[in-house]
């Protein structure tokens, strides 16, 4: 089973559609069920939570031999870094209660800049 987070969005959508193409099992995360509905219909297991929810993100995960994790940018967040720590323990949660063998974690934040990014650049660890 392969665990797809950031399933509506352009990477993610791609990866599910990609597993899916080769008759894996994927299971695909989003707070909407209805943004799920062209990967439902290629034969993608809808599951819905929040990403910040250790109990819901846990329950995703199982079964999970890799998972595919997004952080999300959200720029009208003012701590941003609060909220990618909530994510961080969501998805070590989860991964950890699974014993899930393989992680790809991917962040767009940024990436189209190549200075003044601001918090992003500060945080460099």
């Amino acid at each position: 089973m392969y665990v797809v987070l950031g399933a509506t969005g352009h990477t993610g959508s791609a990866a599910a559609s990609r597993l899916l193409a080769n008759n894996k099992k994927v299971r695909v995360i989003a707070r909407h069920p209805g943004h799920l509905v062209p990967l439902t219909a290629k034969g993608a297991e809808a599951f819905v939570a929040d990403v910040t929810d250790k109990d819901a993100i846990t329950k995703a995960f199982a079964g999970a031999e890799a998972v595919y994790l997004m952080f999300p940018p959200d720029p009208k967040n003012p701590d941003y870094f609060s909220y990618a720590n909530r994510l961080i323990d969501a998805y070590t949660a989860g991964i950890e209660k699974n014993g899930v063998k393989y992680a790809v974690t991917l962040s767009s934040i940024g990436a189209d800049k190549m200075e003044k990014t601001g918090r992003c650049s500060a945080c460099g660890s």
